[in-house]
């Protein structure tokens, strides 16, 4: 996900009360793309591979 670029604050209504608990996940998500936190997410975390039920576990047994 990637807000916009632009530089105006960010409002944000709700009809909704059980809405009311994400009202400051926008600007928090800003903040995360302009300090650079989603390059630094893909350069040191690494995914583990999945498992396939192919593969046996060596904890079964």
């Amino acid at each position: 996900m990637q807000s916009s670029h632009a530089t105006a604050a960010v409002s944000s209504a709700f009809d909704d009360p059980n809405l009311v608990a994400y009202d400051g996940l926008a600007p928090v998500v800003r903040l995360a793309e302009r300090c650079g936190l989603p390059a630094l997410v893909r350069e040191y975390i690494r995914r583990r591979p999945r498992r396939t039920a192919l593969v046996p576990s060596p904890r079964r047994k």
